[in-house]
Order: structure tokens, then C-alpha cells, then sequence
């Protein structure tokens, strides 16, 4: 076991990892920590490196695997690829506008 793996087994920290997918945000909230919104600079974090980064997390230890920012699903490379990261064998939630919960779904 990993030291992030004990972690969460104490519950210490908590086991899903959030990847912000871009911070293409139709918001301008003020409370934003990402400086997402309509005017910033587009930056977009690629399917194939998050699938990438999402292995390392099962084997360091994470259970769950979160996927935000600026909505994902609108751009066609998360609508498209969506089910590769539920094939890691983890839950998987999605969310998108502050505090909207899109989907959860068990691992296959």
C-alpha cells in the first residue's frame, strides 16, 4: 500500500481525485478558484493524459475519480470518450456548473 492508500483507508483524505477537464467557464462567479470564465485563455486538459493520470491514481490508492470544469461535455472529445475513464475500475462523478452533480457511475 501507498502512503496516499493508507490515507484514505484512515479516511484522512478522501478517495476521488478531481481532474478539471478545461476552464472553458460560461460563468464569471467571484468565488472561482480556477479563473475559469468566458474571457480566459482556453486550456484543456487532453482525454488520453487524464486516462494517463487516472492509472496512477488507482495505484497510488484513489477509489473515485471526479471530472469538472468549465462543462465538459460540451466539447467533443469528453462526449465522445466519456466511458474510458469508468473502464479504470473506479466510480466516476461529473459535474459541471457549481455545485450540479451531472452523473455517477460505478466502474464496469
Amino acid at each position: 500500500m501507498t502512503g496516499i492508500a493508507d490515507a484514505i483507508d484512515d479516511g484522512r483524505i478522501g478517495g476521488r481525485l478531481w481532474f478539471y477537464a478545461n476552464y472553458h467557464c460560461n460563468l464569471r462567479c467571484t468565488y472561482c478558484l480556477t479563473e475559469s470564465a468566458p474571457g480566459v485563455e482556453r486550456r484543456l486538459l487532453a482525454p488520453e493524459a487524464m486516462v494517463e493520470r487516472a492509472l496512477e491514481a488507482r495505484e497510488l490508492g484513489f477509489t473515485a475519480l471526479g471530472v469538472t470544469g468549465g462543462e465538459p461535455f460540451l466539447l467533443d472529445c469528453y462526449s465522445r470518450g466519456g466511458g474510458s475513464a469508468t473502464s479504470l475500475a473506479m466510480v466516476t462523478a461529473t459535474g459541471c456548473n457549481p455545485g450540479i452533480k451531472v452523473s455517477a457511475t460505478e466502474p464496469n
